[in-house]
């Protein structure tokens, strides 16, 4: 009598455990990669396009040639594009969805009002330290050999130092 109910408890405990792996591998099938390229209206890949899923269970940065890879995504989440002076592209997964062409729009309104700071981007209404600009004509018209040189003496406060002979 003792063996048939100590039969019975193990084969109820393997059951469950086996319940409990299965239902694991169910959730697990459900989320798959997807993968996808993004380019500007001239078919020009945006290397440092940000990609992520709305929640941002899943965040990507595109690479040089503009692809990006992105895991753990679900049918259902909304894919989400982002790139400096380029309008938000979203967009919600399908089932059938494996990879996505991403033609980004340039958004001009939006690239007064965002200002570049060190690794990052902020509005400029949240800047608190004061903000100066140097225009891509005057930079061009330089005859220097790097960046630093042709921005000394054009911004007030900014300090370029030459550490080599060049």
């Amino acid at each position: 009598m003792k063996t048939l109910s100590y039969i019975k408890g193990n084969l109820l405990r393997l059951t469950w455990i086996c319940v409990l792996l299965l239902s694991t591998a169910f959730a697990q099938a459900q989320m798959k990669g997807v993968q996808g390229l993004v380019v500007d209206e001239t078919n020009q890949p945006l290397p440092g396009a940000t990609v992520y899923t709305a929640d941002k269970k899943s965040v990507s940065i595109t690479d040089v040639d503009g692809l990006f890879k992105l895991d753990n995504v679900t049918p259902g989440d909304t894919l989400v594009v982002s790139y400096v002076s380029y309008k938000t592209f979203k967009q919600v997964i399908k089932k059938s969805d494996n990879f996505f062409r991403v033609t980004l729009l340039p958004d001009e309104a939006m690239l007064d009002e965002v200002v570049i700071v060190g690794y990052g981007q902020q509005k400029k209404a949240s800047v608190v330290g004061a903000i100066a600009q140097v225009s891509t004509k005057e930079l061009s018209q330089s005859p220097v050999s790097n960046v630093s040189n042709a921005l000394a003496g054009r911004l007030p406060g900014m300090i370029t130092v030459q550490r080599s002979g060049e």
